[in-house]
C-alpha cells in the first residue's frame, strides 16, 4: 500500500523541476521521474499524453506502450556535461539498460534509452551452446566467453574481484609493451604467445594499449562492447554526444573502470 500511495503521489505532482536542488536533492529529484518512467511503462502507457511530458530528444519520437519488463534503478550518476544516468534491469534477457536525463526547460526530461547493442545473435549462439549435449573444449571456451560477454554489471564487477591477479597481469603485459617514452600509441593492439592463453583463460576477446589506458575488452559486436580498462591518467567519461561512446562507466578502484560503448 506504501509502494501504490507513493505513486500515486508521483503521477499527481506537478512537473519535476531542475536546477534549483542541491546535490543529494538532485538524485532524489531525477529518482521521482525514473519511478513516474517505470510505473507508466508497467501500465504500458510509454505512448501516452503522460509520457510525452517525460520525453525529449530521440525518446520523443517513442512509439511503443511499453519497453519490457524493468527494475531499479540501483544507482544515478551525474556526469560532467550534466546528465544524469539511471541505471535499470531489464529481463528477458537479463540485462543493464540506461536511462539518460537532461534538465530542460526546469525539469528533468528522458532523452535517451541505452544498453549493449546487437546481442541477439550471441544469445542464439550461446542458447545452441548450451543445449548440446558434449561440447568440446572450444565449445566451452566460447560459452564462458558468450557468458561473460552477456552478464550484467553487477555480476561483471563480482567477475573483476574474483580475477584482479589475472587482469593486473594482463595490464603488466600491456605495459611491456608500451612506449618508455614519447607519445603514447592512440591504438595499439597487444599480441604474443603468452597473452592469447591468459586472454582465452578468462574468456577475453583482446587487449591494447590507447594512450594511457590499458583497455581489455570482454566483448560485444562491433563497436558495441564491454569491458574493463586501467589508466593513469584522465577516467573515461560517458560521450553519447559525440564524445568516446560510453554508455556506463563504473569506477572499480585504483585506476580501474568497467565500460560499455555504443
Amino acid at each position: 500500500m506504501k509502494k501504490i500511495a507513493f505513486l500515486l503521489l508521483l503521477l499527481l505532482a506537478g512537473p519535476v523541476r531542475a536546477g534549483d536542488e542541491g546535490a543529494p536533492g538532485r538524485e532524489a529529484t531525477v529518482g521521482r521521474v525514473v519511478e513516474r518512467f517505470l510505473d507508466l511503462n508497467r501500465r504500458e502507457r510509454l505512448d501516452r499524453g503522460e509520457a510525452r511530458r517525460l520525453f525529449a530528444g530521440e525518446m520523443a519520437d517513442w512509439d511503443r506502450p511499453t519497453a519490457g519488463p524493468l527494475s531499479g534503478p540501483d544507482r544515478i550518476v551525474f556526469t560532467d556535461e550534466g546528465l544524469a544516468v539511471a541505471r535499470l534491469r531489464a529481463q528477458a534477457p537479463d540485462r543493464d539498460v540506461y536511462l539518460y536525463l537532461r534538465p530542460m526547460e526546469q525539469a528533468w526530461r528522458i532523452t535517451m534509452m541505452r544498453s549493449l547493442a546487437m546481442t541477439g545473435m550471441l544469445h542464439q549462439i550461446r542458447a545452441h551452446l548450451s543445449g548440446l549435449a558434449e561440447r568440446s573444449s572450444e565449445d566451452e571456451d566460447r560459452l564462458r566467453h558468450l557468458d561473460l560477454t552477456l552478464s550484467t554489471d553487477r555480476q561483471l564487477i563480482d567477475w573483476f574481484g574474483a580475477n584482479r591477479a589475472q587482469l593486473e597481469a594482463l595490464r603488466a603485459q600491456a605495459d611491456a609493451q608500451r612506449p618508455k617514452e614519447g607519445r603514447q600509441p592512440a591504438y595499439q593492439p597487444v599480441e604474443s604467445a603468452r597473452v592469447a592463453p591468459m586472454l582465452a583463460r578468462l574468456g577475453l576477446s583482446s587487449l591494447r594499449i590507447e594512450g594511457e589506458r590499458t583497455v581489455i575488452a570482454i566483448g560485444g559486436m562491433l563497436d558495441n562492447v564491454v569491458g574493463v580498462l586501467h589508466t593513469k591518467g584522465a577516467p573515461p567519461r560517458f560521450g553519447i554526444d559525440g564524445g568516446e561512446q560510453y554508455i556506463w562507466v563504473e569506477p572499480l578502484g585504483d585506476g580501474w573502470f568497467l565500460f560499455r560503448t555504443t
